[in-house]
């Protein structure tokens, strides 16, 4: 991890998107880390920027389930 602050709301959406990726072999959309996170959309895209922020993270805007889990950052 990076030394930036990374909230436990983050570390919680971040475990939700590891354990996802673990389970399913896809990362999870938008729809539905805010469904399990409980909060809309928009929230959502300002959680992901901040993890890749703090390099736990890769997004692909182009594509659907575009989150990539970066090496290092505990796959």
């Amino acid at each position: 991890m990076s030394n930036l602050m990374v909230t436990k709301k983050q570390l919680r959406l971040f475990d939700y998107i590891k354990s996802y990726h673990k389970k399913e072999r896809i990362p999870p959309t938008v729809r539905e880390i805010a469904k399990h996170m409980g909060c809309v959309h928009s929230n959502v895209h300002r959680m992901l920027r901040l993890l890749e922020r703090d390099h736990l993270i890769k997004i692909h805007p182009a594509k659907p389930r575009g989150i990539e889990i970066l090496n290092g950052s505990g796959k």
